[in-house]
């Protein structure tokens, strides 16, 4: 990690998988953040959540994350909020109503649909972890039946407890048929808006570190940035038939400039 360091300014860490195991924050993030901030390149957090960024930010304090080490946060929840602010619309949630989907919508100023037949819209925000997939997928068919655009806030395939995310929901209504889009890694309008943020100009100067292949991998590999990809959550493991959310334009799109089983200073 340390030679890498040297030859990158800007370095977008994904969040769960790499900074984040679903309990407590990696041993070495801390340790490999202070070294980065003082050769004075900048940190970034870049994840598929439909969080807030400063709503990730008080997470990761709690977690004992030294923010003060952290740059900038952009999630797809935030990302999205410039696009469906206010939209007047009835939203059927494919998940059923979980708490954060709820808590999403109400931030959004989006009314949720009580009446399914109603519905204007579709949406998968968040994994409810009371819906089994057997139930969402029914949700999807009669989606297509009404002909419902679906859209995706958090795109993960998969999630670091190894359930399906909602992105692999996003990609099974594609392969129905069906019309949506999604927000979060690895559109690569998602990437342009961050560097648009962050006023990056030189994509040489930016490495990605993830741990999935088609949310983290592909996607960096497809806006043209090289990719570190973390083997610690194996979620790398993962692979889906028929991949729909973005042309695999070559094979080489699914590795990873730089692969590590674990993130240290020293290799």
């Amino acid at each position: 990690m340390k030679n890498l360091i040297k030859n990158y300014e800007y370095f977008f860490f994904d969040l769960w998988g790499v900074i984040y195991d679903g309990k407590k924050i990696y041993r070495n993030i801390n340790e490999i953040f202070q070294y980065i901030r003082k050769k004075k390149k900048k940190i970034i957090i870049v994840s598929n959540s439909s969080k807030s960024s400063l709503e990730i930010l008080k997470f990761l304090k709690e977690k004992k994350l030294n923010i003060h080490l952290v740059n900038n946060i952009f999630s797809s929840g935030d990302f999205a909020k410039n696009k469906l602010f206010n939209l007047k619309k009835k939203i059927l949630l494919i998940d059923g109503e979980s708490k954060k989907s709820i808590n999403f919508l109400k931030r959004l100023k989006l009314e949720n649909s009580k009446n399914s037949n109603d519905a204007e819209l579709a949406m998968a925000i968040s994994v409810n972890r009371f819906t089994s997939k057997k139930r969402i997928l029914k949700k999807l068919e009669f989606c297509k039946k009404k002909n419902l655009k679906l859209i995706c806030i958090n795109p993960d395939l998969k999630i670091v407890n190894h359930n399906y995310g909602m992105g692999y929901y996003y990609n099974e209504y594609l392969k129905m048929g069906g019309k949506g889009e999604y927000y979060g890694k690895p559109n690569p309008r998602f990437y342009k808006y961050i560097c648009s943020k962050l006023k990056i100009t030189n994509k040489k100067n930016i490495l990605f570190i993830g741990d999935t292949i088609y949310n983290d991998i592909v996607g960096a590999n497809n806006f043209g940035i090289d990719s570190l990809l973390v083997k610690k959550s194996k979620l790398y493991k993962f692979k889906i038939k028929n991949f729909k959310m973005i042309s695999l334009k070559s094979k080489k799109f699914l590795n990873p400039k730089y692969a590590i089983n674990d993130l240290k200073i020293f290799d």
